[in-house]
């Protein structure tokens, strides 16, 4: 196999090293270390300036620990408390546009990194104001050093200077800085989510405190090893769990967001349209990502011209929500998991949006004709702004429709079916039913298996698991990882309970929270100690903070896969493996993992 981490940089050691990247699953030795660029596309430049924003953010966070202190003492004012919240806006965007498959754009993040600065110095004339000490923190010092340099030189300063390496080495102990990296990249993933919640009007300002406490800290435990002082490694996992712990906060509040502005899901069966399938009587525009608001904005928009929609990727819980179902203009849902958008998406007979990850860079055949929206970014491709109606995406459909009008009779088209919408309200509404099947005997064991899709081949072993599940058993789901299995068409238990559950989005993960949470209150016992079993596949950040979820709640077990972190080192592996029973996944060991699941020998 090919070595991964930091000593992964050993397998290209031929060639010139522009760039180290390894906070995705599918990090690459012989690409993501080198000055070929990563394997998700994004250029050396993009991936030096990503880590620039880092450094940025744990500065400010350094800052905002100090102002948010004496807010708490009432040395504050509107002016000030105006202040911190443009920063802490200004933070969720420019973390979650770090994350994998979201934004490619150079020009962007040097925009962000020329904000950040600004913000700043913002923020210590607002502390100075408040009669406190304003006095550049650590990483501000490194950052302030760094932002400084001109020209293309900036690039490589910020991989000497704030790089994955370059921490690393003033770490100085793999161990720690494994933590510290595992806390950084549940951090990106806790923003995309505090991001969502707040495009919903959900924020909670002891959450914003508690997470820019956490990113100071790790921000002051990198300095304090390069200065030689002692670190814990107990006080860094904590850390790490701590942000785990805010994104349950979190993860809550996105899901009470979506049911209060959109409805309660409920369960429903979606036309599953293919390549080449879709009808062509009416401009049709295609949305992916995970942002309901842009959805709801689009179907209005869509609704009023005359125009159909349909949805892509995580998208398809969209369609559980009654008050997005309820337009006309919503048609159904389009073709298969992210990765394949580039073999997809140039079939879709209409305009692309975009509004949340992931993004693989468009080819020529539909490159005029998708659109960026919020966080995402790619070179040469059109970027709605924040509050910017969708006027120009429903043009361009209008355009390909008008210039490629050659339609399918419906007799022709071959149309499947898909099933979303089994929220944890839904759930928790038949529990009863459900609560005397376990009794009875007639559903044995709950399989979690979900989190996130991607193309390499050992992700069989997630559709292999669920085809494997024994009949009086039930899969709850959730991510775009359900494309692996929510084609089998499962007869429903008894009659009475779907075999596969759709919870939702991968943030929707919090629904299989509450669903175990209610079974071990009926049962009078503990999470782990339920005929429930969890099999996890993860390819970015959201996945790394969902994962932090779990283990501060004490989920043990979790099957993980196919690849484990990059960024794990062996003897934090092994703690995993210890306290909590981290198991990696293996495509040629499902059959062996299932019974180890069912308890049987």
């Amino acid at each position: 196999p090919q070595p991964r981490g930091l000593a992964s940089a050993a397998a290209a050691a031929e060639k010139k090293e522009e760039m180290f990247c390894f906070h995705c699953e599918q990090h690459d030795a012989g690409m993501c270390g080198t000055d070929a660029g990563g394997v998700c596309g994004k250029t050396p430049v993009v991936a030096n300036l990503q880590d620039l924003t880092i450094q940025a953010l744990k500065a400010i966070s350094q800052y905002m620990r100090t102002a948010n202190g004496l807010l708490a003492a009432g040395k504050g004012d509107a002016a000030v408390e105006k202040t911190m919240a443009e920063a802490d806006a200004f933070y969720l965007d420019a973390a979650f546009a770090t994350l994998t498959n979201v934004n490619f754009d150079q020009a962007r993040f040097l925009d962000t990194v020329e904000k950040a600065a600004n913000i700043m110095e913002e923020l210590k004339a607002a502390i100075s104001k408040m009669g406190g000490d304003a006095k550049a923190g650590s990483a501000a010092v490194r950052f302030g050093e760094v932002s400084a340099v001109e020209g293309d030189a900036k690039s490589r300063a910020a991989y000497e200077e704030v790089g994955v390496k370059a921490r690393a080495g003033r770490v100085g102990n793999e161990d720690l800085n494994s933590v510290m990296e595992m806390t950084t990249y549940g951090l990106k993933g806790l923003c995309a989510y505090m991001h969502h919640a707040a495009r919903l009007g959900k924020s909670d300002p002891t959450i914003v405190a508690q997470m820019h406490q956490v990113v100071a800290e790790i921000a002051d435990a990198e300095a304090a090893c390069a200065a030689g002082d002692a670190v814990g490694l107990g006080e860094l996992v904590a850390n790490a769990l701590k942000i785990g712990e805010l994104n349950v906060g979190v993860v809550k509040m996105l899901s009470d967001g979506h049911s209060e502005m959109f409805g309660v899901p409920e369960p429903n069966d979606v036309k599953w349209y293919q390549p080449g399938q879709v009808p062509r009587d009416r401009p049709a525009v295609l949305i992916s990502g995970h942002d309901l608001i842009d959805m709801e904005a689009l179907l209005q928009q869509a609704e009023k011209r005359g125009m159909d929609v349909y949805t892509h990727g995580e998208m398809l819980p969209a369609h559980g929500y009654p008050k997005l179902r309820a337009f006309n203009c919503l048609k159904g849902h389009y073709a298969g998991p992210w990765q394949l958008q580039k073999m997809e998406f140039g079939q879709f007979p209409g305009s692309i949006l975009m509004t949340s990850n992931c993004i693989i860079e468009p080819r020529k055949k539909y490159r005029d004709r998708i659109f960026t929206k919020n966080s995402v970014g790619f070179p040469g491709v059109v970027h709605v702004p924040e509050n910017a109606d969708l006027g120009v995406v429903l043009d361009k459909a209008a355009d390909f429709h008008a210039n490629n009008n050659e339609n399918i009779p419906a007799s022709q088209l071959e149309v499947g079916s898909v099933t979303t919408g089994h929220g944890h309200q839904w759930i928790l509404s038949h529990a009863g039913t459900i609560v005397d099947m376990i009794k009875s005997g007639d559903i044995k064991h709950f399989f979690v298996i979900g989190g996130c899709d991607g193309s390499e081949g050992s992700r069989s072993y997630f559709h292999d698991l669920a085809v494997k599940t024994p009949e009086n058993s039930v899969i709850l789901t959730m991510g775009c990882g359900k494309y692996r299995f929510n084609h089998l068409k499962l007869d429903p238990i008894q009659g009475k309970i779907p075999r596969v559950l759709d919870l939702g989005q991968c943030n929707d993960t919090y629904s299989g929270v509450v669903v175990a949470s209610a079974l071990a209150e009926a049962f009078s016992c503990g999470i782990n100690d339920l005929p429930l079993s969890f099999a996890i596949s993860w390819f970015e950040q959201k996945a790394v903070v969902l994962l932090l979820s779990c283990l501060h709640l004490g989920i043990k077990n979790i099957h993980l896969g196919p690849n484990l972190p990059a960024f794990v080192t062996p003897n934090v592996l092994n703690f995993l493996v210890e306290n909590y029973g981290i198991r990696p996944t293996d495509p040629n060991k499902v059959d062996a993992d299932l019974k180890g699941m069912l308890g049987e020998k």
